[in-house]
């Protein structure tokens, strides 16, 4: 693990790499990591909010525009997620000639691609403050509370992109099973509505759900940037520990199953 701070450098070139890759080639550039996010929020707030008259339930007279929001806000987080999920399975496949460098450091992968979505994820979390505050209630003190959410999310990230890659270079059906997983995900997820309402419905559902990370992390931040309400201890302590084993498992798989990688590949 600690070998990882050493290859700082190189990580830092492979996320600059990563960045602008995306979208080489393309004649609007840089512009897909606004426009992309907006039109896939628009689309589903236009279904859902408009034609569905979705709301999450959470603050008394809700409009149309808090659950746009909530929507944009929740889409960005699971965007982020998503991305990692499909992509992890495939990253050590796709790159073989890093697998026979026996000096590289292949760790680094992860990092750089969780580093240029990360990236992306930032420039969409602008477009949610500058929501929040021109159609919103505007942002709240609880809004410091949002490094505090990320800090789990990207050891969970990490770990979850070293346990898919690995098993991914030998298991080649979890990069198809992780496209339909995440639509599965997304609806697990409480983007669309809230957990308060998941309860509701019924406690056996919530309490399979609940064990799912993602949903504390998407239910917190809309707390915190959308409603005005800090994180339980439990909430906290619950996305710490997860992600903190999440990311302990996953390396550790990495390392056991990468002196083999290059056999297979």
């Amino acid at each position: 693990m600690i070998s990882l701070l050493k290859h700082y450098p190189l990580a830092t070139q492979f996320i600059k790499r990563n960045i602008q890759q995306s979208h080489k080639g393309s004649l609007l550039g840089n512009f897909w990591m606004l426009l992309s996010p907006l039109i896939m929020f628009s689309i589903y707030a236009i279904v859902f909010g408009k034609i569905f008259n979705g709301r999450y339930n959470a603050i008394e007279n809700e409009t149309s525009a808090d659950y746009a929001l909530g929507i944009f806000l929740s889409l960005t987080i699971f965007r982020l997620i998503a991305e990692i999920i499909t992509q992890s399975p495939v990253l050590i496949v796709n790159q073989p000639n890093f697998v026979k460098k026996v000096v590289f450091p292949l760790e680094i992968l992860s990092i750089s691609l969780i580093g240029a979505s990360i990236y992306n994820f930032l420039i969409t979390m602008m477009l949610v403050f500058v929501g929040i505050i021109f159609w919103g209630n505007g942002l709240h003190v609880t809004a410091f509370w949002l490094p505090v959410l990320l800090l789990p999310m990207f050891l969970f990230l990490l770990g979850t992109s070293w346990l898919l890659s690995a098993l991914g270079v030998f298991l080649r059906d979890i990069a198809k099973l992780m496209d339909n997983f995440s639509i599965v995900l997304m609806y697990s997820s409480a983007v669309f509505f809230s957990t308060a309402m998941i309860k509701d419905y019924s406690i056996l559902v919530w309490n399979i759900i609940k064990w799912n990370p993602i949903i504390h992390f998407i239910d917190v931040a809309r707390n915190i940037m959308l409603w005005n309400r800090s994180p339980t201890n439990h909430q906290l302590i619950y996305m710490y520990v997860s992600s903190f084993l999440i990311f302990i498992v996953g390396y550790w798989v990495f390392v056991k199953l990468k002196p083999n990688f290059a056999d297979v590949l």
